[in-house]
């Protein structure tokens, strides 16, 4: 059995009825022990994020670390500069921006997923919405009781690994089932079989798989044969060194129940 789409089924079924009954317990989400941990950082100020949009287009924006200014810059494009006001709720930063060279207001929700990765949306002036991922590429990293500090993910990437063995993916806010971590075992060198497996050691599928790389990113597939045919399609970005323990973001697609929806998120290997 399949337990990794069984898993994610339930959970697409379930976003779907809490609206109207939840999804088993009850609806005190405070609970016994506290609010849930905010991964989000304090604030954006003196940060610099890159943003890859949801037709692969990437910019970059930066956060001015003494006023509430804030550049954003297209790849290949002109550079808007303007001010900013922001509010935090949890794990979920709203920006309001108001840009000095043009017209142009604008609402940026940034939904951290980890401390330095998420998705976006942002919506300027009358144009359609613009959605994607972010990674932090620079700036004062948050407080950590580890004494050797956590590397910055290299803005510019590192070459894909020509084979990989393992990776462990924790899933974004744009997957399905999100905040699921899970390990998948390869076999097979760039294509192969699979294994995949929850923290606690439970089969959550297999299937076949193919690994394609090209430059600082690479493209897994896996197929679950036993799920009629349904896949995880993810784009790999390497930012950090094999065995770092370090955060890398992916993004793509996965078909469950035959229905395709995005699948995005951070994996280490």
């Amino acid at each position: 059995m399949n337990r990794l789409r069984d898993f994610v089924g339930i959970a697409a079924i379930c976003a779907t009825a809490v609206i109207f009954t939840g999804c088993g317990g009850d609806d005190d989400t405070e609970g016994g022990g506290g609010g849930p941990v905010v991964v989000a950082p304090e604030s954006l100020t003196g940060r610099t994020y890159t943003l890859t949009d949801s037709n692969g287009g990437t910019s970059t924006l930066a956060f001015d670390g003494t006023a509430d200014n804030y550049t954003l810059t297209p790849t290949g494009g002109a550079a808007e500069s303007g001010s900013f006001t922001a509010q935090r709720n949890g794990d979920i930063w709203s920006v309001n921006t108001a840009s000095t060279t043009s017209t142009n207001t604008g609402a940026l929700t940034l939904n951290f997923s980890n401390s330095t990765s998420g998705s976006y949306s942002w919506q300027q002036g009358d144009a359609a919405a613009v959605t994607g991922t972010f990674v932090q590429s620079s700036g004062t990293p948050d407080p950590d009781p580890d004494p050797d500090p956590d590397p910055d993910p290299d803005p510019n990437g590192i070459p894909a690994p020509a084979t990989l063995s393992t990776i462990t993916v924790t899933t974004g806010p744009d997957a399905v089932s999100p905040n699921t971590v899970y390990t998948v075992n390869l076999s097979g060198g760039s294509s192969g079989t699979f294994t995949a497996v929850n923290p606690e050691g439970n089969s959550m599928g297999s299937g076949t798989f193919t690994y394609t790389p090209s430059g600082n990113s690479a493209n897994l597939r896996l197929v679950y044969p036993e799920a009629n045919n349904e896949y995880d399609d993810m784009t790999l970005n390497f930012t950090q060194q094999a065995g770092s323990g370090q955060a890398n973001t992916f993004t793509g697609t996965q078909l469950i129940g035959g229905v395709v929806s995005p699948f995005n998120g951070t994996f280490t290997y």
